[in-house]
């Protein structure tokens, strides 16, 4: 697994992160092509990224679609399912991150709740099947016809774990 795009400076708009991410795709498909990879050991380019509100996000999913760019998105932003680790998830935070961050379940005051960007490994471990099922809950409650660019509360970021990890759903 390589990650790119690690620092906050460096573009990290969803549309902006989709045209790196075609760009290294169309590169790593090069390299199996000459390497004469079989398909099963192709390289997965996958762009994670959340709303907060920026005007092309339906453009960005749909440009990763186009050019087989997996994408793991939550609405309104990552801390939705960060929740999801902990609990259910209902309602609409507005698009407004404040309201999903201050749903974590950290005592006031501590470390984690300073940093609620920061995912650290005590807020996490064990409680992936949880999340996962109150993700598809969550998700669940919109309509099928409205897109997920648009449903708020969401979060598809298990789907990237599973793949990422190849772990058999649950």
């Amino acid at each position: 697994m390589h990650i790119a795009n690690r620092r906050a400076d460096s573009g990290r708009k969803p549309l902006d992160l989709v045209e790196q991410a075609i760009r290294l795709k169309r590169e790593e498909d090069r390299k199996a092509k000459r390497a004469k990879l079989e398909e099963k050991y192709l390289p997965q380019v996958w762009c994670l990224f959340d709303h907060d509100n920026y005007a092309y996000v339906r453009d960005a999913l749909d440009q990763a679609e186009k050019a087989g760019i997996g994408v793991a998105f939550s609405h309104p932003c990552f801390e939705v399912w960060r929740l999801a680790h902990y609990k259910p998830v209902s309602g609409s935070f507005a698009g407004v991150c404040d309201g999903a961050a201050g749903r974590l379940p950290f005592q006031r005051g501590s470390q984690d709740a300073r940093t609620p960007k920061v995912v650290l490994p005590h807020q996490i471990l064990g409680r992936y099947k949880t999340a996962r099922k109150n993700a598809e809950r969550m998700n669940g409650q919109h309509a099928a016809h409205v897109g997920k660019w648009d449903r708020d509360p969401y979060t598809d970021v298990h789907e990237f774990v599973e793949k990422a990890l190849h772990i058999d759903s649950y």
